[in-house]
């Protein structure tokens, strides 16, 4: 009968992995515990014959040494051999994905370059946001959600053709019931603009008349707002202080006179300004999708841009999974939550994009770009704040600007590369060759 393995049997079908010799002991022994704990993981899973767990060990103690890479192997040339395989075959597999939606085209060869390239101006940033709460039904999680989300200014609220410039407003009649409420200094101003909101887009986002006005009238010291009562209009009078307006106009200018001046202000000046006003949510989300994934619901944004710390915004809220919710872009990551970070996001990244290759291509890769404690491209421009010498910078791209450049400067070939060995016909410091062997003369019989 199968049962799971026990911790003492684990331990004892792992016991052929030691700390390799030859290198810094402490690294060793971390190198040798990661590799026992991800093996410890997926024996924990299995369910196996008590009888053939000699035979369990055995296996895997031959494949473990079997895959050993010998000492002296060119890995940097298997894993730039085996990314080119699978980034040659996406590129050939574009030409069957023309007509698709580009954020399909995005996943392939584009999404690959922008991160090589490290690009800061990506074209698409998406979040994909988890919550606390909330997150059993699309109904519960529109609720936590709320207006907390998806960046909403006034100019989205305002239906077409539904704003109104008034001179001289007359009073209301339950202006005085308004003013028992909320006060009484819009009775300072005769000028206003009248706005009529979206009521479906105001009850979708959860947001109220009330907290519209008190946005308008913190923002702006000479603007005053009264909302009508009447919910099913949906309206909002703006008065406007346009006492001054007149006093500064020392002279005509243009078409401006004083008989137009209030209007144009208003038009002009006033109403483009409060149309940019923030409501709510994160200025640069403007638009977001619900997905449920294993009975979980969450969401992604859509276009989001990169001007106003999205992410970071993001992370900050009480609602957000911080430690689940991740931006494409790994600039944004590496600003907020470092180095590590970005090297654990940019591992799983190139796996989804190169499906099929082995894991230790994508790491060796990613150690590479941050190796330095920050991102650096895979291009011919990291590669001039590289150790190599001359020879070794013009194997890989522009020969002759980096032949001019050693030659004017005078720069030394110390030929320590492999490229620039190969040029030089030295023997390179790869396979049998990265060792020196000397005889010992003293033990000559």
């Amino acid at each position: 009968m199968t049962r799971k393995l026990t911790y003492n049997e684990i331990d004892n079908i792992l016991d052929f992995i030691t700390p390799q010799k030859g290198i810094p002991p402490v690294v060793a022994l971390s190198i040798s515990n990661n590799n026992k704990d991800n093996l410890r993981t997926q024996l924990n899973n299995i369910d196996i014959y008590p009888a053939i767990i000699p035979q369990l060990k055995e296996s895997l103690e031959k494949t473990w040494f079997k895959s050993q890479v010998q000492p002296g192997e060119s890995v940097g040339v298997i894993c730039a051999q085996s990314i080119g395989e699978k980034n040659t075959q996406t590129a050939l597999n574009t030409f069957h994905k023309a007509g698709q939606s580009e954020t399909t085209m995005t996943e392939g060869v584009p999404r690959l370059q922008e991160l090589l390239n490290a690009t800061k101006n990506q074209r698409q940033i998406n979040h994909r946001i988890f919550f606390n709460e909330g997150t059993k039904n699309i109904k519960d999680l529109r609720r936590t959600i709320g207006n907390h989300i998806t960046g909403i200014k006034l100019g989205d609220l305002i239906v077409q053709n539904g704003v109104e410039i008034i001179f001289d407003k007359q009073p209301e009649p339950w202006y005085d019931a308004y003013e028992v409420l909320y006060g009484n200094e819009f009775r300072r101003y005769t000028n206003c603009i009248k706005v009529q909101l979206k009521k479906k887009r105001l009850f979708e986002f959860k947001i109220n008349l009330n907290d519209i006005s008190k946005a308008i009238s913190d923002t702006y010291e000479d603007l005053t707002c009264v909302f009508s009562p009447f919910v099913a209009t949906g309206e909002i009078y703006i008065f406007v202080d346009t006492v001054d307006v007149l006093s500064k106009l020392q002279h005509p200018i243009a078409f401006i006179n004083e008989s137009n001046a209030v209007e144009i202000y208003m038009e002009d000046i006033v109403l483009p300004n409060i149309e940019k006003l923030d409501i709510c949510g994160i200025e640069g989300i403007d638009e977001i999708f619900y997905t449920v994934k294993k009975k979980e619901w969450f969401v992604e944004t859509n276009a989001s841009n990169n001007k106003n710390n999205v992410f970071r915004r993001l992370v900050s809220l009480p609602i957000v999974d911080a430690c689940r919710t991740v931006s494409n872009n790994v600039w944004d990551i590496y600003e907020t939550l470092g180095i590590e970070a970005v090297r654990k996001f940019l591992v799983d990244e190139f796996m989804i994009i190169m499906d099929g290759i082995n894991t230790c291509h994508a790491v060796l890769l990613v150690d590479r770009m941050t190796f330095g404690g920050s991102i650096s491209s895979i291009s011919r421009y990291t590669l001039k704040y590289d150790e190599c010498g001359p020879m070794g910078k013009a194997s890989f791209e522009e020969s002759l600007d980096n032949f001019l450049n050693a030659a004017v400067t005078g720069e030394v070939e110390s030929t320590n590369g492999v490229s620039a060995a190969i040029v030089c016909g030295k023997r390179s410091n790869i396979g049998t060759g990265m060792m020196d062997l000397v005889m010992d003369l003293s033990n000559n019989t």
